[in-house]
């Protein structure tokens, strides 16, 4: 008996299981949001312009961008790199979904990790630019939503292999 797969491992789970992770992880940003804005005691202002003396101004903004696009090269790169090592080699749907999901968790993370640091500055300052962008994070965290149709994309798969995930 193989103990590595559960006995239900298959590529409509392999696909589902990363659908579940990632709206896990959208929901606990949202509702960690939720219960920031709530509970924060400071005066909620909304400031963009004049907050040279507040160093998270610079480094939430910068530390968004650098790890969406961080995000993506790593995300694109374990694709190539997995598309370039099973060259003229046969894989199965389901090691094909499974290094779609570890490479979708890696991009979740990077992405949720600014988002997670935008909303403690917002609780530290009162200040709503760093919702503001901890929301623009989880939009693009939603945009970037398991599917069909995107592993069938970045995966490359046949009509059979899709239509199993159908």
């Amino acid at each position: 008996m193989n103990y590595n797969q559960p006995a239900t491992a298959t590529p409509k789970n392999a696909l589902k299981t990363t659908s579940i992770i990632h709206l896990a992880l959208i929901t606990g940003q949202v509702l960690f949001m939720i219960v920031a804005y709530i509970t924060n005691k400071n005066i909620k202002y909304f400031d963009y312009k004049d907050s040279r003396d507040d160093v998270f101004f610079y480094i939430v903004p910068l530390m968004a961008i650098v790890c969406t696009v961080i995000g993506g090269f790593l995300f694109n790169q374990q694709l190539g790199k997995f598309h370039q090592q099973a060259a003229g080699t046969s894989k199965t749907l389901l090691e094909k979904l499974k290094v779609y999901q570890s490479a979708s968790i890696v991009r979740y993370a990077l992405l949720e990790g600014p988002s997670l640091f935008g909303i403690v500055c917002f609780l530290l300052t009162g200040n709503l630019f760093y919702l503001l962008i901890s929301a623009c994070l989880i939009i693009t965290m939603i945009s970037l939503r398991p599917s069909v149709n995107a592993a069938e994309a970045y995966l490359q798969l046949s009509y059979d292999e899709t239509q199993q995930l159908l």
